[in-house]
């Protein structure tokens, strides 16, 4: 009995070394790894899982021709008014097209959507799109809206969502003749020839300029190609309407207007003309009533001024500059009479 049992042990060890250096390769177990040759040894059993935004790998033989990884944006289109960005949105170009607004809820920046998840969105239609992460912030706030033709990287750290900008808010300095040049997609609208200028988050430009005037953004003439505002040299009040200036003595003309219009039913003794900015230009027109006959006389800091003419139900005009060093109004013109 003693002897059984000292062959079974032996018979056991023997298993148990033949074992070593074994595994299992292509599905068949218990094969050494010194007998099998590289064009068997393939990765058929060995598997590469793609990270976000990588494409997978095919079949490589080992000893072989070497395996290449690529990269791959793929879009998931949205439709809808509500949308819940998932874990497989990751490395995907994300756009929403719809008319009204979007609400997109993304989920906290832990597990799934942990430090490393990063995905990018495009508005293509006229609603805003909102994107409101659970818990986490996102560009340090709790929401983040995007007008149409905006697009943006959302990149999770692991707690919040940052975001790489594509377009947002910024200043712009004017030049000190008022040019303004710059790459918008947005909506001009109510734009101030200004000395700042900026555009908000939706993409509308805002400008303001000391001594300068507002004009609507139908009143610009510049030339808006493939998405650029290109603002030449304005005069800061050109832009603005004719001013209707009611009757008196002593009359006072705006400076946040271009041009100014009275109709004369007695003599101007004098009127007031403020200081302007260097360089701005200012038109006075003069008309005299069915009656006609009536003068006008001109203040100390505007010079040149001419005559107007008397003539019944007839306009007189001028246009003058301002000078700053003389801090007063310069004739540009001898004038139009009797017209």
């Amino acid at each position: 009995m003693k002897k059984i049992l000292l062959t079974l042990f032996f018979i056991l060890s023997s298993i148990s070394y033949a074992q070593t250096g074994t595994a299992t390769i292509n599905g068949v177990p218990n094969q050494a790894i010194t007998n099998i040759t590289n064009q068997a040894l393939q990765n058929n059993s060995i598997t590469l899982s793609a990270g976000c935004g990588v494409s997978t790998l095919g079949s490589v033989v080992l000893g072989g021709s070497a395996a290449t990884i690529a990269e791959q944006t793929l879009v998931n289109a949205q439709t809808g008014t509500t949308y819940t960005v998932s874990s497989t949105d990751c490395g995907k170009l994300v756009t929403f097209n719809n008319a009204s607004a979007v609400a997109v809820t993304l989920p906290q920046a832990t597990g799934s959507f942990a430090a490393g998840f990063a995905f990018y969105v495009q508005n293509i239609g006229a609603g805003t799109v909102t994107i409101t992460p659970t818990t986490s912030t996102i560009n340090g706030g709790a929401n983040i809206a995007i007008a149409q033709g905006q697009g943006f990287m959302i990149v999770s750290d692991g707690t919040n969502y940052q975001v790489v900008l594509g377009k947002g808010s910024g200043t712009f300095v004017v030049g000190t003749n008022g040019q303004i040049t710059m790459n918008v997609s947005g909506t001009m609208t109510g734009v101030t020839v200004g000395g700042d200028c900026t555009i908000n988050t939706s993409g509308n430009l805002t400008c303001t300029k000391t001594g300068g005037v507002a004009f609507a953004a139908s009143a610009t003439t510049n030339a808006l190609d493939a998405g650029n505002i290109n603002i030449g040299v304005l005069n800061p009040a050109r832009a603005s309407s004719n001013e209707s200036v009611t009757f008196s003595t002593t009359p006072t003309f705006s400076t946040s207007t271009y041009a100014s219009t009275i109709t004369l039913t007695g003599n101007v003794t004098s009127f007031t003309l403020g200081a302007g900015t260097d360089g701005q230009q200012k038109s006075l027109t003069f008309c005299q009533n069915a009656t006609g006959g009536f003068t006008v006389t001109a203040p100390t800091n505007v010079h040149g001024f001419f005559v107007p003419g008397t003539t019944a139900s007839k306009c007189n005009t001028q246009i003058f500059t301002y000078n700053s060093n003389q801090t007063a109004w310069l004739a540009d013109s001898f004038g139009t009479i009797n017209q």
